[in-house]
């Protein structure tokens, strides 16, 4: 349940034109996971699975998709 709503949420950002960057290390980090705790007001007994930064995509910025082509994926030996 909880990946489910990581990437719905992360997919109505995206939606909205947003690009949005998984930050798991600062969730596994413990001082990290503890001041955003902190920072945030995040009761102490709910634990932070992940961090994402948010950033604007600008309108007219021609994004790259991530994904390879299948010829890329393909290894000839």
């Amino acid at each position: 349940q909880i990946g489910r709503d990581l990437y719905r949420r992360w997919l109505q950002l995206t939606r909205l034109g947003f690009a949005v960057w998984p930050m798991a290390v600062v969730a596994d980090d413990p001082q990290s996971a503890a001041y955003c705790k902190t920072t945030f007001d995040i009761k102490a007994d709910h634990k932070i699975i992940n961090v994402l930064r948010i950033g604007k995509i600008p309108r007219d910025a021609i994004i790259p998709s991530a994904r390879l082509s299948p010829a890329d994926l393909i290894l000839k030996t």
